[in-house]
């Protein structure tokens, strides 16, 4: 029985996906300057009130000012409940869409692939290498990396598709990790790390809300960046 493969109507090219990224690494220092915002004005709140109920003795400061602060605190969240609310919808409507793309970034070969494609001179090179050997057709693939030919690649790469595994004279992964594996490995880090920030934010807002740390949450971001850490490009000098 042939499996399904997931379809996605959402498509983005890696230029669209990096700027995703940018995005959303901005969507959460907006966050980390609204939220810090609030606990700083928490925080200066606190301390003039002690300085304020030194009459009192520590029971009575720690009661009064935990019932201030409290209802403070309760003001000042929903104030910002608008703008938490806007930065959360963000987070979550990124994560659902970014989850849809990377269906169209699963390998190298796969984006290959769709470069030139239904173009006609990919189809015209795979009507000239449709009878080419096994010499000729190595020949053609070590061109193709040298000259970056996408075209000739993709074309290459469908042939060999069709010859058994153990008479092909070149390796279509290699072929294609050497043409768009720079590019694939951009999207793929930038995708993992959307994903990651995402979380994050959501998080970060629950934790804000409730006060209580989520354990589970913060190990599965550490796991998820330390992932990250695996794909991310090297940078060029």
């Amino acid at each position: 029985m042939i499996q399904k493969e997931k379809l996605s109507a959402i498509w983005a090219s890696v230029t669209e996906i990096l700027e995703r990224h940018q995005q959303i690494k901005q969507l959460q220092e907006r966050q980390q300057a609204l939220l810090g915002s609030i606990d700083g004005r928490v925080q200066a709140k606190r301390a003039e009130l002690e300085n304020s109920l030194g009459d009192l003795t520590n029971a009575e400061r720690l009661s009064v000012a935990n019932r201030v602060i409290g209802s403070f605190r309760r003001d000042l969240i929903d104030g910002s409940d608008k703008t938490r609310t806007e930065i959360l919808r963000t987070a979550v409507r990124q994560l659902d869409e970014i989850n849809a793309i990377s269906v169209h970034y699963q390998s190298p070969m796969q984006m290959l692939m769709r470069e030139s494609l239904g173009s006609q001179r990919r189809g015209n090179i795979a009507i000239q290498i449709e009878n080419s050997g096994p010499v000729e057709l190595a020949s053609l693939a070590s061109f193709a990396l040298a000259t970056h030919d996408m075209e000739l690649g993709a074309a290459l790469c469908a042939r060999n598709s069709g010859i058994k595994v153990a008479q092909r004279s070149f390796s279509s992964s290699d072929l294609a990790e050497g043409l768009v594996g720079s590019e694939f490995a951009q999207a793929t880090y930038a995708i993992t790390e959307i994903e990651t920030i995402g979380r994050e934010i959501i998080d970060s807002d629950r934790v804000f809300l409730t006060r209580r740390s989520n354990p589970a949450a913060r190990m599965s971001a550490a796991m998820a960046r330390a992932a990250a850490l695996k794909v991310e490009p090297a940078s060029e000098e």
